[in-house]
């Protein structure tokens, strides 16, 4: 249970609203709202005015230490998950990127199993990508007859459009683990 989890079950184990808190506390309701849904930790001082107010032990809101590792887990598995973006300049550092810092994270179980569907995903996107874009190539010869489109290569706008798909895929990604989201490319099948 997170810290904002605790403090959010023993108000209401109190029978207060997040305003009565704010106003016997002396803590904004903002504030409150924000340690409640786990989008800031409290300083010290906050924590010990909660406890006061909420008549329990400063020891009794406290984060276990299996929540510091899964937060842990999630911060690498951000740099995992962010490194495929190296893609956008080199296209092969899409998928290896992300492979030597999951290397790096084998040791932990949750950043293992979710990594390699990081690079699962990184490394379809690039076979993908070198499917599409010999066929779009030649398809777009044979009903033109020419390889460029005004003075752009076409091979080149479709790669620029699925370069920016796996940006935003991995951007998408990226605000779910932010969140503590760890269900991230549900739909991918694991290939290793």
């Amino acid at each position: 249970m997170t810290l904002g989890q605790q403090i959010s079950l023993k108000r209401k184990s109190r029978g207060l609203s997040q305003e009565v808190l704010a106003e016997e506390s002396g803590i904004s309701l903002r504030t409150i709202q924000r340690i409640e849904n786990d989008l800031s930790q409290p300083r010290p001082h906050t924590l010990k005015t909660l406890a006061d107010t909420l008549h329990i032990a400063l020891s009794d809101l406290s984060v276990n230490p299996s929540q510091e590792a899964s937060v842990k887990s999630v911060v690498a598995l951000q740099a995992i998950n962010s490194s495929a973006l190296l893609g956008v300049f080199i296209p092969l550092f899409q998928v290896i990127g992300p492979f030597f810092l999951w290397r790096k994270h084998k040791s932990d179980p949750l950043e293992y199993q979710t990594g390699k569907k990081i690079l699962s995903f990184q490394i379809l996107w690039l076979l993908l990508t070198g499917l599409i874009l010999p066929i779009t190539h030649f398809m777009h010869y044979a009903i033109t007859g020419q390889f460029v489109l005004g003075k752009i290569p076409f091979v080149l706008v479709i790669y620029l459009i699925l370069v920016a798909g796996n940006a935003a895929w991995v951007i998408k990604n990226a605000i779910l683990l932010k969140k503590q989201n760890l269900d991230i490319y549900p739909f991918i099948p694991v290939l290793f």
